[in-house]
């Protein structure tokens, strides 16, 4: 007879592999949200036919995939934020990254002749945050500089109210 124990420390490294896992899967229901939005899946005809429909369904089933990968991820951002303090330097870095990212974006596609410049491509390109063609770092910063105020505020909440809290949220949102 072989006997085995789980010490704390491997249920935790089960506990995160789990939520890697997890994380790994919103991150795929993403992609196929994009994919089925902005590539080949997305097309627009006044001909309707049956397989136009399906290609409908298919694609409103992915923003629903899309729209359910977020919110999990978000809740995997909570989850382990929610003993943690936050750090300036990290929403500064994830700024500077999106401007690199940005500008470079707006380069190739003014080498590849997609753009014109104009004032419009340039400010969205320059304040990539203040528009909402970022919209998910945008609100992804905020929300990490909002963490202290959402912790303090879970913490002083019995389970009813942080209950009714998070339906009363779902239901307005």
């Amino acid at each position: 007879m072989v006997i085995t124990t789980n010490s704390e420390a491997d249920k935790l490294k089960n506990k995160e592999s789990n939520m890697e896992l997890l994380r790994l899967f919103s991150m795929f229901l993403i992609i196929i949200f994009h994919f089925s939005i902005h590539g080949v899946g997305n097309f627009y005809s006044t001909n309707t036919t049956f397989i136009e429909h399906i290609n409908s369904f298919f694609n409103a089933l992915c923003g629903y995939a899309g729209k359910t990968g977020t919110a999990i991820f978000i809740l995997i951002t909570g989850y382990y934020m929610i003993n943690s303090s936050i750090k300036i330097k990290h929403a500064f870095r994830i700024y500077l990254y999106t401007l690199l990212y940005s500008l470079l974006f707006l380069g190739l596609s003014f080498l590849i002749g997609s753009h014109k410049v104009n004032s419009h491509i340039l400010n969205i390109s320059l304040f990539p945050l203040f528009g909402r063609n970022y919209w998910f770092i945008s609100d992804y910063i905020i929300l990490y500089l909002l963490i202290p105020f959402i912790n303090s505020l879970i913490k002083t909440l019995n389970r009813t109210q942080l209950l009714n809290l998070i339906l009363f949220l779902t239901v307005i949102w």
